[in-house]
């Protein structure tokens, strides 16, 4: 019952050490990249369990990767953010890329606003494995916007209250732009683009 001998097998992994190297390091730039833009990115496989979190996407949501890596969408969103963004998830698991803007709570006090963008991933057989997401947050933005538009809506009143006529010379489109007060001042009528030369004959010399 001694044995008589051993059988030896030798197999070349040279290559899959090589592959498996290649890919660390891939993914080790990737990394580097994605942590190094001021976008926020994850990914997000079938069955909407995070994969991948980028350093940006962390600090969004105050959470740790390893808080986000491995959990349901669902559970990682607050309140009802989920709900906000799901039509555009089930558009991204059909195999369209879709942009859009919304509004969603980031576990601070105020929600924010963002610019979302989903990519989705196909394996070899054209099936949508994941996809990726692309957020921006255009809060401050909005906000300047909001008040620009804020501040043009006060001016506009007062120039109407104190009977202050306004009117700008829009270069590009070689037309002129005239407020109410302007309007009745120059005794023109309701229409709100003239050729400059109509200001000019109206301005008293």
């Amino acid at each position: 019952n001694r044995p008589s001998g051993i059988y030896i097998t030798v197999q070349d992994i040279t290559e899959q050490k090589l592959k498996n190297k290649a890919l660390k390091e891939s993914e080790h730039q990737f990394n580097l990249i994605a942590d190094s833009i001021d976008a926020m990115v994850s990914y997000v496989d079938s069955d909407l369990i995070y994969r991948y979190v980028n350093r940006r996407y962390e600090e969004f949501y105050k959470k740790s990767k390893d808080q986000l890596i491995g959990r349901k969408v669902a559970d990682t969103i607050p309140d009802n953010g989920f709900k906000v963004v799901k039509p555009y998830i089930e558009q991204a698991l059909n195999g369209k890329s879709v942009s859009f803007e919304t509004t969603i709570p980031n576990n601070s006090v105020h929600r924010r606003h963002v610019l979302v963008n989903h990519i989705p991933d196909f394996d070899d057989e054209g099936n949508v494995k994941g996809f990726f997401v692309l957020l921006n947050d255009v809060s401050e933005q909005r906000d300047m916007e909001r008040a620009l538009i804020g501040h043009e809506t006060q001016l506009k009143k007062a120039h109407e209250n104190a009977a202050i006529g306004t009117w700008e010379f829009d270069i590009n489109k070689q037309a002129c732009f005239f407020s109410e007060a302007s309007k009745q001042i120059f005794d023109i009528s309701d229409i709100e683009t003239y050729d400059r030369d109509l200001i000019l004959s109206r301005v008293h010399p």
